[in-house]
């Protein structure tokens, strides 16, 4: 079980943000706005992820994130889970992420990515356009025994 420390619920002093943010030269927050706890002060930056055709339990498709990122810093942080460095946290579609990734688990999510990817463009695209030919050529009439009976 974690234990916070008093410490992490005292506000940060203008030193404290001054310094989070000059070392964090990446950070897209201005720290304008009322001086946040410590363990609340932060420094990010997000990139766009793509927009795809998702379907939600068999909703109609809308257009949804993916693969949205935001690389992030807390650095009074109380648990040592890795948030008191900078680190990214990955969505994978909306709503579902991989928090806190270093940089090697953000490479083994890079590369496993990249295999999909490579494995759906050299086999599952080739398979589905010969599949989609033989479909619209008429080439793809089942068996007889495979057939539906018609009731008549």
């Amino acid at each position: 079980m974690t234990t916070t420390t008093q410490q992490s619920y005292l506000v940060a002093t203008p030193a404290e943000v001054w310094a989070t943010h000059a070392r964090s030269p990446w950070c897209q927050d201005d720290h304008s706005g009322p001086t946040p706890a410590r363990v609340d002060l932060s420094c990010y930056l997000a990139s766009d992820g793509v927009v795809l055709p998702l379907e939600f339990d068999g909703d109609d498709q809308t257009g949804g994130d993916a693969l949205f990122t935001y690389m992030s810093v807390h650095p009074f942080w109380d648990e040592q889970d890795g948030r008191d460095v900078p680190h990214v946290n990955l969505q994978v579609v909306d709503g579902v992420w991989l928090p806190v990734l270093g940089p090697e688990q953000l490479a083994q999510v890079i590369a496993k990515l990249r295999a999909r990817l490579d494995e759906l463009e050299h086999e599952v695209l080739p398979q589905l356009s010969q599949a989609r030919a033989d479909w619209m050529a008429g080439r793809c009439e089942l068996p007889v025994e495979a057939r539906p009976v018609m009731a008549t």
